[in-house]
């Protein structure tokens, strides 16, 4: 067979299985976003992004929805139900269609016919009629009443036993489904009780004065502080603090007070970006006036940064300061320095993921925070301090020297900073290729390849892998975590206002990593980072013990459901007074919370 004919068949076949991709896109679209269980955004045109002619409903059939300013009254007539068991029936409904819609391919035949808020057409999804498959499992309605009689009241058993509650952001108040406190509401999501903040409060009125927070069917707090000594872990609970403040209540706000004022010598600060707290600011002037030298390194752009605006106040206390402006590379500038990490008399070290903001010092943000007491660990921090403070960022710094298996107590602690010790290949992965129970991961992202990877193949071998992420991140342009589902590992996105702002992973009862690393090629390969890995079983054990308790709050529908971090679905996004998807709207003001 000669060349020319070789190259023929070449690219025929290659036109052939362009066009046979080409066919299949732009006849399969995904499901983007479930409305209700009749109601879609569907991507039509392939940028993945909902677009206005792309809500899709089904026709001549309803179903149930969760949603309590729909009108159930007529539904609940006609089939001689409480409307709570009609909202509740909403919740399966509206699970079922995450379960059975969401991400997934389907061809979409339109009829033709459009209404006021959607184009009407049928789906299938893996070869059947979406509208059969809701009828066949109860949830179709047609003239109110259900197409499905038996399977109907299979579903309607289910939804009796679920502890349904509807939760007012602004108040804090939690309702019956049918109480019309709840109905009034503007700002309201419905949920389990078991996910509702610890600390809200019934209405008197629907639930009675003696059904409150220490409801046994409400989670009860797991600790959030532990160790003692030469190391503590402090870890923050978001699904309770539903709007952040400057009052320096929480554990860790007090505790950086505490060490600020314990300091008789220096304080060398590598913080991302700076927002008052008064307590804070007033225990470092008292430090600089008491004789303690104060230096600071921050990131370039955190002084234009509209989240840090308090940056020059920080900056006015430091006696040394230096950002990451390289006046030689533009690339390097660009890049993050992104630490949040403090050193006291050279001989304490306080870091972790916490950003120096009232989100993150308040508890409203999830972080995790570490304390040590240690002169070696300190002097590792320092020599990163100094590296940058003399200017020296990024690609330009030295590889760690002496910074593993340092003995603390009962803890192991080791060491590494980004991008020159590579930690998430060199370190991460192969304590991931080893484990053989469990990895748990609560992280704000997670795009590293290497590690996706590495989380697949473990699944594959049996460990039970699960990962909690943050609901901005859901939505990055090189998230992991649709890959991850499709491969089988249980992937959750948050839905409180807070962020899940953790840098973490738990391993076997033994490793706890933990830093301001985020989980992405930038984190390992670019940007100023610290992370430490903690050999301890006791650590191990506690943070295990919080994962498994945020778990259980975050309902099992976000394992296939993304969230839009400024939405009901969002727990108190809507009334925060934050601008939790940093789209310059906060509130009532964002597209996400509009009526």
């Amino acid at each position: 067979m000669n060349k020319k004919l070789l190259t023929f068949l070449f690219v025929f076949i290659a036109f052939c299985l362009f066009f046979a991709e080409e066919y299949f896109r732009l006849n399969s679209n995904v499901v983007l976003k479930i409305l209700t269980p009749t109601m879609f955004q569907i991507d039509l045109n392939g940028n993945r992004k909902p677009d206005d002619n792309e809500t899709i409903c089904l026709p001549d059939v309803t179903s149930y929805t969760s949603n309590i300013k729909a009108d159930v009254t007529e539904l609940a007539f006609k089939n001689k139900l409480p409307e709570k068991d009609l909202i509740a029936l909403g919740y399966l409904a509206e699970d079922f269609a995450s379960k059975t819609l969401l991400d997934k391919e389907v061809k979409v035949n339109f009829t033709g016919e459009n209404t006021s808020q959607c184009r009407l057409a049928n789906i299938n999804v893996n070869g059947k009629d979406y509208r059969e498959i809701l009828t066949q499992n109860g949830f179709a309605i047609k003239n109110n009443i259900p197409q499905n009689q038996e399977a109907f009241s299979q579903q309607l058993e289910k939804a009796k036993g679920l502890d349904i509650v509807i939760l007012n952001h602004r108040n804090n108040k939690y309702h019956s489904p049918d109480c019309k406190y709840a109905k009034a509401a503007r700002d309201t999501v419905t949920l389990l009780r078991r996910q509702l903040p610890y600390n809200a409060m019934p209405c008197k009125v629907c639930l009675g004065e003696n059904t409150g927070s220490d409801d046994d069917t409400i989670l009860k707090p797991v600790p959030t502080i532990s160790g003692a000594g030469d190391i503590q872990i402090y870890l923050t609970d978001f699904t309770n603090r539903l709007k952040p403040d400057t009052s320096c209540i929480s554990n860790i706000c007090q505790t950086i007070v505490k060490n600020i004022d314990e300091t008789s010598e220096t304080i060398d600060m590598a913080i991302y970006g700076w927002e008052s707290v008064p307590a804070v600011e007033n225990s470092l002037s008292k430090a600089k006036e008491r004789g303690v030298t104060i230096r600071l390194v921050t990131d370039t752009k955190i002084p234009q940064d509209k989240h840090y605006p308090d940056s020059e106040k920080i900056t006015a206390l430091a006696d040394e300061y230096r950002t990451d402006f390289n006046p030689e590379s533009k690339l390097l500038t660009n890049y993050l320095m992104h630490n949040k990490f403090m050193i006291f008399d050279g001989k304490k070290v306080l870091t972790g993921s916490m950003n120096f903001s009232r989100t993150g010092l308040s508890g409203f943000n999830a972080n995790s925070i570490v304390i040590i007491n240690s002169v070696h660990i300190a002097e590792l921090y320092k020599k990163e301090f100094e590296e940058m403070l003399s200017g020296k960022f990024h690609t330009n710094k030295q590889p760690s020297e002496y910074n593993k298996n340092i003995q603390l107590c009962t803890s192991i602690v080791s060491v590494y900073f980004s991008p020159q010790d590579k930690a998430i290949s060199r370190e991460i992965v192969p304590l991931i290729n080893k484990a053989e129970k469990y990895i748990y991961i609560p992280t704000f992202v997670l795009t590293h390849q290497g590690m996706a990877d590495a989380l697949i193949n473990a699944k594959k071998r049996g460990v039970d892998v699960k990962i909690i992420i943050d609901g901005t991140s859901s939505t990055q342009l090189h998230t992991k975590h649709h890959t991850l589902r499709t491969a089988g590992v249980p992937v959750k996105v948050e839905n409180y206002a807070g962020k899940m702002h953790m840098k973490t992973m738990i391993i076997d009862d033994k490793y706890t990593i933990l830093g301001s690393m985020n989980f992405s090629n930038s984190g390992e390969n670019r940007n100023d980072e610290n992370m430490l890995l903690i050999e301890d079983k006791n650590f191990a054990e506690f943070y295990k013990d919080y994962f498994n308790y945020i778990w259980v709050k975050i309902p099992d529908k976000y394992l296939k459901t993304d969230i839009r971090a400024e939405s009901p679905d969002s727990i108190g996004s809507c009334s925060d007074g934050v601008d939790n998807d940093h789209d310059g709207k906060i509130d009532n003001l964002d597209d996400g919370c509009k009526p």
